[in-house]
């Protein structure tokens, strides 16, 4: 047989593996170098940078990306420190292994939604939670987790959700961990803390790589927990820098837009800071339908510099290059200008609806309740 048959019989697995890889790259980085509405699918323009340009000068960008690494280093170093100690403790042979075994990888396979409402409900509510039932048995104050510390609240359901991850890994490594080493070193004089320190934690180091890579590929498009419990608030303390996927950005980016106090555009309490290709789609195709409440604001809210029916107009909108259809700019009627140029724009308050009035009952009115 020829050597370069083997390589032929592999080459169609090859090229299908590799244009599965390179084709969503390549779009990505197409899409984030045009502007692309998704009303308008036939008419992009090419705008280079400018995304990336906007993307990154945006006030909110490089507080989400400081909170990203803060989240990815606590999830992180929670599961790999809990999960050598836990992995350590079950693998000597005791009555019942198995099932705590079983027990411990359990929670990796729980919805992260699921995950987030059990934490959200029936953990760390302020009034029936489990943690505040703690509190108050010790006479002490409930803690409210998901507005006073929420950036910690989401670190630990997601370590609590990739423990068992890491858990895994390092028990089928403690497998193959030569036992005649141990016993040798042992028998020479050596702690359980020397054991530890020179066979056992050397013989877990590519495990721990591993599960540390693994981890942060996941931990970068961390979604489901933020978006479930807090929406990216307070005042944007859990907001990060990365999502799953264009869908997920474009449900939300629907969902989100009519809602009062959003601030998706720049990512401070809207959940993420999408990257240029979900912003070229997200921000300016939404935000460019004529009509859309996107860029108009309802009554009663106050269209200011921290709110994105201001941010919309002024900067999703209005200063986006290649905008097609021209943006539409806020109406004087819609907007007063107060006397500090710093405060932004307000919103008028609307005037009251008129009172319908009820014609007189008699002969040929309609019945009570619809007449008086």
């Amino acid at each position: 047989m020829s050597r370069f048959m083997p390589r032929v019989l592999l080459a169609p697995a090859v090229v299908t593996l590799f244009a599965w890889m390179i084709v969503p790259l390549v779009m990505t980085i197409y899409f984030s170098l045009i502007h692309y509405n998704l009303n308008q699918p036939g008419e992009h323009g090419w705008v280079g940078l400018e995304n990336f340009k906007y993307f990154i000068t945006d006030p909110d960008f490089w507080p989400s990306v400081l909170q990203t690494i803060e989240l990815l280093g606590w999830v992180i170093v929670i599961t790999v420190v809990l999960g050598v100690g836990l992995a350590l403790l079950v693998n000597d042979p005791f009555p019942g292994q198995g099932i705590v075994r079983v027990l411990l990888i359990s929670p990796f396979f729980v919805m992260p939604t699921v995950n987030a409402l059990l934490w959200k409900h029936m953990m760390m509510n302020p009034v029936y939670g489990v943690l505040a039932q703690v509190w108050i048995f010790f006479g002490g104050t409930p803690v409210d987790w998901l507005t006073d510390f929420p950036l910690l609240s989401v670190i630990l359901m997601v370590a609590w959700q990739w423990l068992p991850f890491a858990c895994l890994i390092f028990i089928t490594s403690l497998q193959s961990l030569d036992r005649d080493q141990m016993e040798a070193a042992g028998m020479d004089g050596a702690n359980a803390l020397q054991k530890f320190w020179f066979l056992t934690l050397p013989h877990l180091g590519r495990p721990i790589a591993v599960v540390v890579m693994i981890e942060m590929i996941f931990l970068m498009s961390v979604f489901a927990e933020i978006f479930t419990t807090t929406s990216g608030m307070p005042c944007g303390a859990v907001t990060i820098a990365f999502t799953p996927d264009l869908t997920a950005a474009l449900w939300v980016g629907d969902i989100l837009a009519d809602l009062p106090q959003n601030r998706m555009v720049n990512g401070s309490d809207g959940v993420f800071v999408a990257s240029p290709a979900i912003h070229s789609f997200v921000s300016q195709a939404l935000a460019g339908v004529p009509g859309n409440r996107w860029y108009t604001p309802p009554p009663g809210v106050v269209a200011g510099p921290g709110n994105s029916w201001y941010l919309a107009d002024t900067r999703s909108v209005a200063k986006l290059p290649g905008d097609n259809p021209p943006s539409p700019t806020p109406t004087p009627v819609d907007y007063q200008i107060p006397p500090d140029p710093g405060t932004g724009p307000v919103l008028a308050s609307p005037s009251p609806s008129p009172v319908p009035t009820l014609p007189p009952c008699g002969p040929g009115a309609p019945p009570p309740p619809l007449c008086k």
